[in-house]
């Protein structure tokens, strides 16, 4: 039986959705990096009061659905049914390495060091490419191998965010 995109799509999914934080997660996620955090800071006379400025919001798993599958679908169109060509594939890990760079973003604080990727799922435009000629060739030998290989292309396409505080 011929693979199609919707096994790749799915479990490039379901990687996505237990790597992002605020997804999986929401309740783990550290407190600096939610609405409403606030700290207070003395050195000798003056107070300094740190106020998040750019939290960290839920995402729910349908929302990250709606959002991943519009974008394949829809703007990438890619057909989820149809099954696996060289050329779509790597078309399908490009369209992977623009949702990353676009939407997942790695997290961190001045106040909480423990990193953490999220979704962002913001009013942005996903960077879109030119696509990959014909004749290109790929040979993938099982699904494991097209797995280690969207999860490289994950990590290589996350970007940073950095949170803000406002001082008063």
């Amino acid at each position: 039986m011929a693979m199609t995109y919707q096994t790749l799509f799915d479990t490039f999914f379901n990687q996505l959705k237990t790597l992002c934080w605020n997804v999986s997660n929401f309740t783990g996620l550290p407190a600096q990096f939610k609405t409403g955090y606030t700290t207070t800071q003395t050195s000798g006379l003056a107070t300094f009061t740190w106020k998040i400025s750019n939290p960290i919001t839920q995402v729910t798993e349908d929302q990250l659905k709606t959002d991943v599958t519009q974008f394949f679908k829809d703007t990438r169109k890619i057909d989820l049914s149809a099954t696996v060509t060289p050329r779509g594939l790597m078309n399908f890990y490009g369209a992977i390495a623009c949702y990353c760079s676009s939407r997942i973003k790695a997290v961190g604080s001045l106040f909480n060091n423990n990193g953490s990727y999220v979704c962002a799922i913001l009013n942005e435009t996903i960077p879109t490419y030119t696509s990959i000629p014909d004749g290109i060739e790929c040979v993938a030998s099982d699904i494991q191998t097209l797995t280690t290989t969207i999860n490289q292309i994950m990590g290589g396409s996350i970007r940073g965010y950095a949170l803000k505080y406002t001082i008063s």
